[in-house]
């Protein structure tokens, strides 16, 4: 039987006005804790730098937009990342899911404690 593909977790922070204050950003982690960068990607626009960092043995992003902090998933299966959609937006301050370019579904749930998450599957 084959072992069942678990979601990937990231650490996520959104900020940033500019790409430039999210590559000081990875520099100072990188300073403090020894972070290494991972990845870069673009999301929708030139502004739009998302940097994936190592520390700890942690994975973390850094996003460009206004969300101060939460958690990423990564899913293989889109039928787990609906189940856990439904469960979250269930009194959710706001729940959006939707396709991307990017994602084929993602989903940016803040629940009702006031946790940001976002999750997605792969791009098409």
């Amino acid at each position: 039987m084959a072992k069942k593909k678990k979601p990937h977790v990231w650490i996520c922070f959104g900020f940033g006005e500019s790409n430039n204050e999210r590559r000081e950003a990875l520099e100072l982690y990188s300073r403090a804790f020894g972070a290494v960068k991972t990845w870069e990607a673009f999301a929708d626009s030139e502004n739009a730098l998302h940097l994936g960092m190592d520390f700890y043995d942690m994975n973390v992003m850094i996003a460009a937009g206004d969300v101060p902090g939460g958690a990423c998933i990564h899913y293989s299966d889109e039928k787990e990342l609906r189940r856990a959609y439904e469960v979250l937006a269930q009194d959710a301050k706001s729940a959006k899911i939707d396709s991307y370019p990017w994602a084929k579904v993602g989903a940016n749930v803040t629940d009702k404690y006031g946790v940001s998450w976002w999750l997605h599957t792969d791009g098409e």
